[in-house]
């Protein structure tokens, strides 16, 4: 009886229409930007930082919405043997997916050999070790960061540190005595 009620519910709601679907515009969006890379292939590249930032963000979401949707899971559940129960499973669960994706990968690894064939040598700018330093030398800051995300910030002339001038005073030390300021 309960079976039939809920069959019963589900042909009185009306069908969702395709593109109100999420996983339909997920796939839209897919082959949009697979267009824009083949038909516009400058602006794609310039427009690199706008997809690196969608995915730092998608990254940024993904642990809190999988924190609260266990802890809200876990709170529905009342009674403590069911959430054992449960997080049995759920571990079970874990572990066999686990171990099919490594097989698939090892898999999908040895089959394939990505890299085979590679002759590729590092660049000269790679070449030198800096690992992410500057161009113009020093580390990058994080404001520095954002800053070349963005396509026109690049052509903007470096900040220049002004050097102090031993014959001036320091505004910062008003005393004169330069012995007793730390770093100097």
């Amino acid at each position: 009886m309960a079976d039939s009620a809920a069959a019963d519910a589900a042909q009185d709601r009306p069908r969702r229409r395709l593109y109100t679907q999420l996983w339909f515009l997920v796939l839209v969006a897919i082959v949009a930007g697979i267009a824009f890379g083949l038909a516009f292939p400058g602006p794609a590249v310039d427009a690199k930082w706008l997809a690196d930032a969608f995915i730092q963000l998608i990254q940024t979401i993904t642990g809190p919405v999988i924190f609260i949707t266990v802890v809200i899971g876990i709170a529905s559940l009342g009674n403590i043997a069911r959430a054992g129960g449960l997080a049995l499973r759920a571990l079970g669960y874990f572990l066999v997916m686990t171990v099919i994706a490594l097989t698939l990968g090892l898999l999908a690894g040895n089959i394939v050999k990505p890299g085979s064939g590679f002759e590729g040598q590092p660049s000269e700018e790679g070449a030198g070790g800096r690992g992410g330093a500057d161009r113009r030398g020093g580390r990058r800051s994080g404001a520095r960061v954002l800053h070349h995300r963005q396509p026109a910030a690049r052509e903007l002339p470096r900040p220049v540190r002004r050097q102090r001038d031993p014959a001036r005073p320091d505004p910062g030390d008003p005393d004169g005595d330069r012995d007793l300021v730390p770093g100097r």
